[in-house]
């Protein structure tokens, strides 16, 4: 019931359809049904839930939960920890119907294998797209000086 296409200008369009049958004989034309183009309005948010403290070890798979929604329909995360990828996420469900959309909200968890680098602290990256092409990217820092109390980093920041 929800598509998008990011290259269709915004307005209205018509259209009608007919059949036509394996041995070459069609059917008649249907009425005339008609379609209304939004713009996409709002830029994706993400914000990352978990895990806000602990310590990790190199090689330990850690869950990152992440609360994402938009105005039109939600594409990837892409996931970095200490400025390494560590994979990326579709926001779809099994029958690949592309979800959340149109201003709903949904909760994700991605499992990341936790990556070598500086002792005592984790920065996770989450870069955040929807089919509109427009991106966000949150981080926060887990662990550090303050035995493992987590720290949000800067505001989301838009591409």
């Amino acid at each position: 019931t929800n598509y998008v296409d990011p290259a269709l200008p915004e307005g209205f369009y018509y259209f009608r359809v007919y059949e036509v049958h394996a041995t070459g004989g069609a059917g008649g034309w249907s009425d005339t049904g008609t379609l209304q183009v939004v713009a996409d309005v709002e830029w994706p948010t993400a914000e990352i839930l978990g895990p806000l403290s602990g310590s990790f070890s190199a090689g330990d798979v850690m869950p990152i939960e992440l609360r994402v929604s938009d105005d039109t329909v939600l594409h990837i995360a892409q996931f970095s920890i200490n400025g390494k990828y560590v994979g990326s996420l579709g926001l779809k469900t099994e029958n690949y119907k592309v979800k959340p959309s149109f201003g709903e909200s949904r909760t994700v968890v991605f499992e990341a294998v936790v990556p070598k680098g500086k002792a005592g602290s984790l920065e996770i990256s989450v870069v955040v797209s929807d089919v509109t092409y427009k991106q966000v990217t949150t981080s926060i820092v887990v662990g550090g000086g303050d035995a493992g109390a987590g720290q949000r980093g800067g505001k989301g920041r838009k591409k």
